[in-house]
């Protein structure tokens, strides 16, 4: 998965790290997180996992089951099957 929109410039100061999780695609800038998704016929997203085993949100540090912990409650999001 990727973001746009409102997102960081980079990482400070480290432009390898910059590279590998921020992308610019057709002039807009993306963020690529790690997250891993697939999209179903019926338009709606299977999350998959993450790439990566944490994420690091502003400066804590959250673990994928956390996240997902956090996010199976909001009402658009389903168990996995």
């Amino acid at each position: 998965m990727a973001r746009g929109g409102h997102i960081p410039l980079g990482y400070y100061e480290d432009p390898v790290k910059t590279a590998t999780l921020f992308a610019e695609v057709d002039g807009k800038r993306y963020a690529t997180p790690g997250d891993l998704a697939r999209i179903e016929a019926d338009v709606t997203m299977t999350l998959l996992g993450r790439a990566t085993p944490a994420s690091t949100p502003a400066v804590r540090r959250c673990s994928p089951r956390r996240s997902w912990a956090h996010s199976r409650h909001t009402p658009t999001c389903s168990t996995p099957r």
